[in-house]
């Protein structure tokens, strides 16, 4: 209502944490309500002073951008996620895990004018993040594997000669 009073343009993200449910199972619930806390102050950092972020509901989180361009939601997304993946977690038995997250953006008024419909595109979005995140992984776990055989066979050669 803001934004419409004022003419302003405004985006919203819809962020969704990724690997948060294998946190929780591995590890309880008091290690995944940590990682919620330290998630939720990496995106009070990475946003603006008078943007306004919420706990949606389990791992997700809803942000306001206000007077807010298409290209500075996107600087900030990027920051967010960058911010998110360089978390690392220490938790029992020393290990570290690390999480990502998956963000989509809609923008006031060019994806539509009612908080519902901005909200279904930003959430619609998000998930094409979620899924292109997990492809780069699985991209990146056959490019690790690819590399692997060949240097197997380099090793291979090498020993027949």
């Amino acid at each position: 209502k803001k934004a419409e009073r004022s003419k302003e343009k405004m985006a919203i993200l819809v962020m969704d944490l990724n690997r948060f449910k294998e946190i929780n199972d591995h590890y309880g619930h008091k290690v995944g309500d940590e990682v919620l806390v330290k998630v939720s102050e990496v995106l009070q950092k990475e946003m603006r002073k008078y943007d306004t972020v919420i706990r949606y509901a389990g791992d997700e989180f809803v942000a306001f951008l206000y007077n807010a361009e298409r290209e500075t939601a996107e600087k900030i997304a990027s920051r967010i996620r960058k911010s998110v993946q360089s978390l690392v977690l220490k938790v029992r038995s020393g290990k570290e895990v690390r999480l990502g997250i998956s963000v989509g953006i809609s923008m006031y008024p060019h994806d539509g004018a009612d908080l519902n419909h901005l909200f279904a595109v930003a959430d619609s979005q998000m998930y094409t993040d979620k899924f292109e995140s997990k492809a780069e992984i699985v991209e990146a776990k056959g490019e690790a594997l690819r590399d692997s055989i060949e240097v197997d066979d380099e090793i291979e050669f090498q020993r027949a000669n």
